[in-house]
């Protein structure tokens, strides 16, 4: 159960800024079709929301673009992992 709440707290954690675009877009646009707030404040929230959603992709694509080096080497691990079994079967049969 600790593992559960921990991922989920992590998983809050790294999408913070969409959930707060997604919360703020419900809260706005409904509150603006039953007519309770005033269309000025909407309108306000559609920006917020914008700004929320912009943070959200600029930062994804940062860490998207920061890392190529990270993934270019877990391609050639997974690659000598693969290989891994043949080398293992060839260096049993020379001992045996």
């Amino acid at each position: 159960m600790a593992k559960r709440v921990k991922r989920l707290l992590t998983w809050l954690g790294s999408n913070a800024e969409a959930l707060i675009a997604l919360v703020l877009a419900i809260v706005a646009g409904t509150l603006g079709l039953i007519g309770v707030a005033p269309p000025e404040l909407v309108d306000s929230a559609t920006l917020a929301t914008l700004a929320a959603l912009s943070l959200a992709v600029l930062r994804d694509r940062w860490r998207n673009e920061s890392e190529p080096d990270v993934r270019a080497a877990a391609l050639v691990a997974k690659d000598a992992l693969l290989e891994l079994p043949e080398h293992i079967a060839r260096i049993s049969a020379a001992t045996t």
